[in-house]
């Protein structure tokens, strides 16, 4: 009878089930380990951005994954950008190091592939023993009058001209003016082409509810001095087996059209800000 492989073993198959299902990985930008991901001055660790993009291929040495990207702006990951990747099957996690090896055109990227991963524990999804990725916080209230965010958004991308990365913010306090009803705190698990991936923890899912609209505050400090502030819209949400919630939620720009630009430039400076950090590191 020959051996059963474990499922750190089945790895490559599972990429190639993840391929023949229209599926993706997530990626984010390895700027050193969690002891070194330290901005000047001793301030917090930085976040890490995790991009969801979709497997295109598998080869014998390397991966082809869609650039990432939001809103239709693509994000640049030149050649020797050294990354974390994970992959996800039902319940079953895995993560590995790789580094960008170039373009496949202008739309894809090519990943080399490792010789071996790691498989993640359910308690500690986002971490191993030789990698682990610091998600941002976020801060969701449900948005009872979508009318009246449109000023709050203007007004937060206003400050960030006086905003200093020292100052005092409140992150769970109510932006003025805004007609809002309950909140939650959660965490960014990806950033996808339209949209964000939430996890929220069991005590906080109370104010989940269907398809409602978000006000939202990202956490990006100490990289954006200051949080941004957006709308989303609830598109899915579904519960692991800890009672934890994965939520999708799309940008919704409709009545402040003017913001989407403001928000892409300032996801695009803070990837370039991990890029350039994981080439000092690498240096």
């Amino acid at each position: 009878m020959p051996a059963r492989r474990s499922r750190t073993d089945r790895w490559r198959d599972g990429l190639a089930q993840i391929q023949s299902r229209g599926g993706g990985l997530e990626i984010a930008v390895d700027h050193g380990s969690p002891t070194d991901r330290l901005s000047v001055d001793s301030m917090p660790a930085v976040p890490d951005l995790i991009w969801r993009v979709r497997l295109h291929g598998v080869g014998e040495d390397e991966i082809e994954v869609e650039h990432p990207g939001a809103l239709g702006h693509r994000m640049d990951l030149p050649a020797g950008t050294p990354l974390i990747v994970a992959m996800t099957i039902g319940q079953n996690r895995w993560m590995f190091r790789s580094t960008v090896a170039g373009e496949r055109g202008p739309e894809r990227i090519r990943l080399i592939l490792p010789e071996t991963v790691e498989r993640c524990t359910r308690r500690s999804q986002h971490r191993v023993s030789t990698a682990e990725l610091n998600l941002p916080a976020v801060r969701c209230w449900v948005l009872n009058d979508p009318s009246t965010a449109t000023k709050a958004e203007n007004a937060a991308r206003a400050e960030f001209g006086q905003a200093d990365p020292d100052d005092t913010f409140d992150l769970d306090q109510p932006p003025a003016g805004v007609d809002l009803g309950r909140g939650f705190q959660a965490e960014l698990a990806n950033i996808g082409g339209g949209g964000l991936g939430l996890i929220v923890q069991p005590e906080e899912v109370s104010a989940i509810s269907g398809t409602r609209l978000y006000y939202t505050r990202l956490d990006l400090r100490p990289i954006i001095a200051r949080p941004l502030e957006l709308t989303v819209r609830m598109a899915h949400s579904h519960s692991d087996s800890r009672q934890v919630v994965h939520a999708g939620v799309a940008f919704d720009f409709g009545l402040n059209p003017s913001h989407k630009d403001f928000i892409i430039s300032q996801i695009d400076r803070y990837t370039r800000h991990l890029h350039d950090a994981a080439r000092a590191a690498a240096a």
